[in-house]
């Protein structure tokens, strides 16, 4: 992140909010981090993932935000943006071990995969995966989404120009 700003303070204090900004963000969408420590219980990603085919998860308004983004733009793409290719993304290995899978198991994942499947109630903000065994993967949005949160925080903490190389 590099700022302009009148004062050095506000340049620093504006940068450092910045990242809490995106840190805060990276912690609400983060899949990977291990079941029960302090990471897993920040991230809305990982409650809701957990809680596929069971029951709706109420989340932050920024996932909530971010999963009605992924739902107009699988629309847009004619569904080739996905937020639901979580177990396509762990049977490739990305985040592990990688591996490249069969056509058979590849098959066989993707009755888990498809926006179609997430029910999102705006009015009780929860996200609900209907099948058990789905996960959501917000990597291709999470950090534009973070950028631009971190810009706001920026111009709320008086800095006028800036660019934030994400």
């Amino acid at each position: 992140i590099t700022v302009y700003a009148h004062r050095e303070e506000t340049a620093r204090e504006g940068v450092l909010a910045a990242f809490d900004e995106i840190k805060r963000i990276a912690d609400l969408t983060d899949r990977f981090p291990e079941k029960g420590s302090r990471a897993y219980a920040l991230s809305d990603v990982c409650k809701i993932n957990s809680m596929a085919g069971i029951r709706p998860v109420k989340v932050s308004d920024d996932v909530l935000t971010m999963v009605e983004l992924s739902q107009k733009y699988y629309n847009t793409t004619e569904r080739a943006f996905d937020i639901t290719v979580g177990p396509l993304m762990d049977l490739w290995g990305f985040g592990g071990k990688p591996s490249v899978p069969s056509d058979r198991d590849i098959r066989g994942k993707l009755a888990l995969v498809g926006m179609d499947k997430v029910i999102v109630d705006r009015q009780a903000k929860t996200v609900f995966l209907a099948r058990k065994g789905m996960s959501l993967d917000l990597g291709g949005i999470a950090k534009g989404y973070a950028a631009e949160k971190a810009g706001e925080r920026l111009k709320k903490m008086g800095v006028s120009q800036g660019v934030i190389n994400a």
